[in-house]
């Protein structure tokens, strides 16, 4: 048996889950490596694997193109270290036909993706934090912040602020 087949039947005996959703993400903070196709690749194994057991499966990728640029892609220009800190989606294409750096990066990876015959339905993490779709959970982190530095701490040994 493929691991893929055993993975799903482990999914499908367990009963949870359901509707099965495969969920895949990445930054695009810069031209994505080749290297991250290996997560898309086996995402939509298992996504395929579920559809051939007859179960519903929807697979997503998300483009965490909320994130802020923390560090500075050697290729760019100077001009863009004006923005850093910026969530990634504010930020200028530096090629023409995009309507920000993360879609320029982002959509050049879904395109290879897509090459493979790989679909996943796409998801931008600003349209998610925009429509509220976070909120709840921000609220419960935000009450709960001593305890999660807490958590952060005994796990990882260092404070956070």
């Amino acid at each position: 048996m493929f691991w893929a087949d055993e993975f799903a039947e482990t999914i499908i005996k367990s009963g949870k889950y359901k509707p099965y959703h495969v969920d895949d993400m990445k930054t695009p903070s810069g031209k994505i490596h080749v290297g991250a196709l290996r997560g898309v690749v086996v995402h939509d194994l298992i996504h395929q694997t579920l559809l051939t057991k007859g179960v519903k499966s929807v697979y997503t990728y998300v483009f965490n193109d909320m994130d802020p640029m923390d560090a500075f892609p050697h290729y760019l220009p100077e001009k863009f270290k004006q923005y850093m800190g910026w969530p990634l989606y504010k930020i200028p294409s530096p090629e023409p036909g995009f309507k920000s750096l993360a879609a320029c990066y982002a959509m050049e990876f879904e395109k290879i993706f897509n090459g493979l015959g790989i679909k996943p339905k796409i998801i931008w993490s600003h349209e998610e934090y925009g429509a509220g779709k976070f909120d709840a959970t921000i609220k419960t982190v935000l009450d709960k912040v001593a305890l999660i530095r807490k958590l952060y701490h005994d796990i990882s040994g260092y404070d956070k602020p």
